[in-house]
Protein backbone atom coordinates (compact mmCIF):
# COMPACT_ATOMS: atom_id res chain seq x y z
CA UNK A 1 0.00 0.00 0.00
CA UNK A 2 1.44 3.44 -0.43
CA UNK A 3 2.69 5.28 2.44
CA UNK A 4 -0.14 7.96 3.11
CA UNK A 5 0.69 11.56 2.31
CA UNK A 6 3.49 11.00 0.04
CA UNK A 7 3.64 14.06 -1.94
CA UNK A 8 4.10 16.93 1.01
CA UNK A 9 6.06 14.33 2.62
CA UNK A 10 8.70 13.48 -0.45
CA UNK A 11 8.11 16.37 -2.76
CA UNK A 12 8.86 19.47 -0.10
CA UNK A 13 11.16 21.59 -1.87
CA UNK A 14 10.61 20.68 -5.48
CA UNK A 15 9.69 23.19 -8.00
CA UNK A 16 6.89 21.41 -10.16
CA UNK A 17 8.40 23.85 -13.11
CA UNK A 18 12.42 22.63 -13.17
CA UNK A 19 11.67 20.18 -15.99
CA UNK A 20 14.32 18.70 -18.36
CA UNK A 21 11.65 20.09 -20.91
CA UNK A 22 12.29 23.63 -19.82
CA UNK A 23 15.84 23.43 -19.42
CA UNK A 24 17.83 25.17 -22.15
CA UNK A 25 20.95 23.27 -23.25
CA UNK A 26 23.93 24.08 -24.86
CA UNK A 27 28.11 23.74 -24.95
CA UNK A 28 28.16 24.66 -21.15
CA UNK A 29 25.73 22.28 -19.59
CA UNK A 30 25.42 19.59 -22.41
CA UNK A 31 27.26 17.00 -20.67
CA UNK A 32 25.72 17.52 -17.40
CA UNK A 33 22.03 18.05 -18.77
CA UNK A 34 22.69 14.31 -20.58
CA UNK A 35 23.95 12.92 -17.66
CA UNK A 36 21.05 13.99 -15.24
CA UNK A 37 18.95 12.54 -17.60
CA UNK A 38 20.65 9.08 -17.81
CA UNK A 39 20.12 9.12 -13.88
CA UNK A 40 16.93 10.09 -13.53
CA UNK A 41 15.84 7.19 -16.22
CA UNK A 42 18.01 4.85 -14.05
CA UNK A 43 17.87 5.43 -10.42
CA UNK A 44 20.74 4.17 -8.50
CA UNK A 45 22.46 2.20 -11.15
CA UNK A 46 24.13 4.80 -13.69
CA UNK A 47 26.18 7.66 -11.98
CA UNK A 48 25.79 6.90 -7.33
CA UNK A 49 26.54 9.76 -6.76
CA UNK A 50 25.66 12.09 -9.74
CA UNK A 51 27.97 15.43 -8.19
CA UNK A 52 27.37 18.64 -10.61
CA UNK A 53 29.42 21.85 -9.31
CA UNK A 54 29.71 25.17 -10.96
CA UNK A 55 29.07 28.69 -10.26
CA UNK A 56 26.18 30.64 -8.50
CA UNK A 57 22.89 30.66 -11.08
CA UNK A 58 24.27 28.43 -13.50
CA UNK A 59 21.27 26.01 -13.20
CA UNK A 60 22.83 23.49 -11.15
CA UNK A 61 19.69 23.23 -8.77
CA UNK A 62 17.50 23.42 -11.61
CA UNK A 63 19.05 20.40 -13.18
CA UNK A 64 18.95 18.73 -9.79
CA UNK A 65 14.89 19.16 -9.47
CA UNK A 66 14.57 18.10 -12.82
CA UNK A 67 15.88 14.74 -11.85
CA UNK A 68 13.25 14.31 -8.90
CA UNK A 69 10.49 15.85 -11.06
CA UNK A 70 11.18 13.27 -13.79
CA UNK A 71 11.33 10.41 -11.39
CA UNK A 72 8.20 11.51 -9.54
CA UNK A 73 6.28 12.00 -12.67
CA UNK A 74 7.52 8.22 -14.02
CA UNK A 75 6.01 6.69 -10.62
CA UNK A 76 4.24 8.52 -8.16
CA UNK A 77 5.16 6.43 -5.26
CA UNK A 78 8.99 7.20 -5.00
CA UNK A 79 10.35 8.88 -2.34
CA UNK A 80 12.32 11.61 -3.61
CA UNK A 81 13.49 14.09 -1.12
CA UNK A 82 15.34 17.69 -1.96
CA UNK A 83 16.95 19.34 0.75
CA UNK A 84 19.59 22.17 0.85
CA UNK A 85 22.39 21.54 3.39
CA UNK A 86 21.62 24.37 5.24
CA UNK A 87 17.75 22.53 6.08
CA UNK A 88 19.95 19.37 6.72
CA UNK A 89 21.85 21.13 9.20
CA UNK A 90 18.69 22.67 11.06
CA UNK A 91 17.47 19.71 10.97
CA UNK A 92 20.23 17.35 12.28
CA UNK A 93 20.57 20.35 15.33
CA UNK A 94 17.46 19.85 16.18
CA UNK A 95 17.13 16.18 16.52
CA UNK A 96 20.23 16.03 18.48
CA UNK A 97 18.32 19.32 21.03
CA UNK A 98 15.35 17.05 20.93
CA UNK A 99 17.59 13.69 20.88
CA UNK A 100 14.45 12.44 18.13
CA UNK A 101 17.32 11.18 16.41
CA UNK A 102 14.72 7.82 14.99
CA UNK A 103 12.21 10.77 13.02
CA UNK A 104 15.78 12.26 11.67
CA UNK A 105 17.10 9.09 10.43
CA UNK A 106 13.19 7.97 8.86
CA UNK A 107 13.23 11.45 7.24
CA UNK A 108 16.62 10.62 5.16
CA UNK A 109 16.88 7.02 4.92
CA UNK A 110 14.02 5.54 4.00
CA UNK A 111 13.61 7.12 0.31
CA UNK A 112 14.91 5.87 -2.77
CA UNK A 113 16.06 9.42 -4.06
CA UNK A 114 18.17 12.27 -2.31
CA UNK A 115 18.91 15.78 -4.09
CA UNK A 116 21.73 17.82 -1.76
CA UNK A 117 21.99 21.02 -2.64
CA UNK A 118 25.23 23.71 -2.26
CA UNK A 119 26.80 20.67 -0.18
CA UNK A 120 30.05 23.24 0.22
CA UNK A 121 27.97 24.74 3.47
CA UNK A 122 29.15 21.31 5.31
CA UNK A 123 32.38 22.91 6.25
CA UNK A 124 33.63 23.07 9.44
CA UNK A 125 29.83 21.14 11.09
CA UNK A 126 31.64 18.08 11.98
CA UNK A 127 29.40 15.64 13.77
CA UNK A 128 26.81 16.63 10.88
CA UNK A 129 29.44 15.50 8.20
CA UNK A 130 29.38 11.93 10.22
CA UNK A 131 25.79 12.25 10.16
CA UNK A 132 25.47 12.76 6.50
CA UNK A 133 28.42 10.11 5.95
CA UNK A 134 26.19 7.82 7.86
CA UNK A 135 22.78 8.95 5.71
CA UNK A 136 25.08 8.42 1.93
CA UNK A 137 26.66 5.16 3.36
CA UNK A 138 23.15 3.21 4.09
CA UNK A 139 21.77 4.69 0.73
CA UNK A 140 24.33 4.24 -1.49
CA UNK A 141 24.55 0.41 -0.25
CA UNK A 142 20.71 0.01 -0.91
CA UNK A 143 21.47 1.50 -4.44
CA UNK A 144 19.36 4.68 -3.51
CA UNK A 145 20.45 7.31 -6.19
CA UNK A 146 22.18 10.54 -4.43
CA UNK A 147 22.42 13.55 -6.79
CA UNK A 148 24.93 16.44 -5.06
CA UNK A 149 25.16 19.94 -6.67
CA UNK A 150 28.35 22.51 -5.06
CA UNK A 151 29.75 25.61 -6.01
CA UNK A 152 33.26 23.55 -6.72
CA UNK A 153 34.79 19.97 -7.09
CA UNK A 154 34.43 17.70 -4.19
CA UNK A 155 38.68 18.08 -4.53
CA UNK A 156 38.32 21.19 -3.62
CA UNK A 157 35.71 21.45 -0.68
CA UNK A 158 37.10 23.14 2.19
CA UNK A 159 36.78 21.82 5.75
CA UNK A 160 34.92 18.51 4.58
CA UNK A 161 36.41 15.29 5.78
CA UNK A 162 38.17 13.12 3.23
CA UNK A 163 36.10 10.22 3.47
CA UNK A 164 33.39 12.08 2.64
CA UNK A 165 35.09 14.24 -0.36
CA UNK A 166 36.02 11.19 -1.77
CA UNK A 167 32.35 9.50 -1.70
CA UNK A 168 31.33 12.16 -3.65
CA UNK A 169 33.80 11.28 -6.48
CA UNK A 170 33.06 7.57 -6.55
CA UNK A 171 29.96 7.92 -9.28
CA UNK A 172 30.23 10.62 -11.68
CA UNK A 173 31.46 14.47 -12.06
CA UNK A 174 29.62 16.77 -14.38
CA UNK A 175 30.17 20.61 -14.22
CA UNK A 176 28.25 23.60 -15.87
CA UNK A 177 30.03 26.42 -16.94
CA UNK A 178 28.65 29.98 -18.36
CA UNK A 179 26.52 29.80 -21.26
CA UNK A 180 27.82 31.28 -24.87
CA UNK A 181 26.01 34.18 -26.19
CA UNK A 182 24.05 32.24 -28.16
CA UNK A 183 23.04 30.39 -25.40
CA UNK A 184 22.15 33.26 -23.42
CA UNK A 185 19.95 34.51 -26.47
CA UNK A 186 18.18 30.80 -26.22
CA UNK A 187 17.83 30.73 -22.46
CA UNK A 188 15.72 33.93 -23.28
CA UNK A 189 13.74 32.97 -25.74
CA UNK A 190 13.00 30.10 -23.62
CA UNK A 191 11.94 32.09 -20.61
CA UNK A 192 9.86 34.75 -22.70
CA UNK A 193 7.73 31.57 -24.09
CA UNK A 194 6.85 30.79 -20.71
CA UNK A 195 6.38 34.07 -19.08
CA UNK A 196 4.09 35.41 -21.98
CA UNK A 197 1.77 34.27 -25.01
CA UNK A 198 3.38 36.61 -27.10
CA UNK A 199 6.55 35.56 -27.99
CA UNK A 200 7.15 38.76 -30.37
CA UNK A 201 6.91 41.01 -27.16
CA UNK A 202 10.18 41.93 -27.45
CA UNK A 203 12.67 42.22 -29.97
CA UNK A 204 15.31 39.29 -30.91
CA UNK A 205 17.78 42.98 -31.16
CA UNK A 206 16.53 43.76 -27.08
CA UNK A 207 17.14 40.13 -26.00
CA UNK A 208 20.54 39.92 -27.49
CA UNK A 209 21.53 43.44 -25.65
CA UNK A 210 20.29 42.15 -22.21
CA UNK A 211 22.46 38.91 -23.06
CA UNK A 212 25.48 40.51 -23.64
CA UNK A 213 24.68 42.88 -20.96
CA UNK A 214 24.69 39.93 -18.32
CA UNK A 215 27.38 37.15 -19.35
CA UNK A 216 27.73 35.67 -15.68
CA UNK A 217 24.89 34.49 -14.27
CA UNK A 218 21.22 32.54 -15.62
CA UNK A 219 19.47 34.11 -12.74
CA UNK A 220 20.40 37.81 -13.22
CA UNK A 221 19.82 37.24 -17.16
CA UNK A 222 16.24 35.75 -16.47
CA UNK A 223 16.04 38.80 -13.58
CA UNK A 224 16.77 41.57 -16.14
CA UNK A 225 13.89 39.86 -18.88
CA UNK A 226 11.08 39.79 -16.59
Amino acid sequence: TPEKDIENKYKTGLNHTYTFDNFVVGPSNRFAYTSAIKVADQPGSVANPLYIFGNVGLGKTHLMQCIGNYVLENDPNKKVLYVKTDQFIEDYGLAAQKHSFDDFSKKYENIDILLVDDIQFLAGKTKTQLEFFKIFEKLKDNNKQIVITSDRPASELFDIMERLTSRFEWGLTVDINRPSLEHRILILKKKLNIETSDPDLISDDILEYIAQLFDNNVRELEGALK
